[in-house]
């Protein structure tokens, strides 16, 4: 998806998206970022939405 007018941080692509930062996890170009990371033209960003609780160890 591109944006109409471009965020400077992850925090401000997560606002503009209305998401709350700590439900999701954001990659950039295939790394982990925080959300006062800047971002530039190019970056490929995926926003994954994070699931807590984990998995039951017996499944493995």
């Amino acid at each position: 998806m591109e944006l109409e007018e471009r965020p400077r941080t992850v925090g401000e692509l997560l606002a503009g998206l209305r998401l709350a930062p700590e439900s999701v996890v954001v990659l950039r170009n295939g790394s982990l970022v925080t959300e006062d990371e800047e971002l530039v033209d190019g970056d490929l960003v995926e926003v994954l939405a994070a699931c807590p609780g984990g998995i039951d160890g017996s499944v493995l």
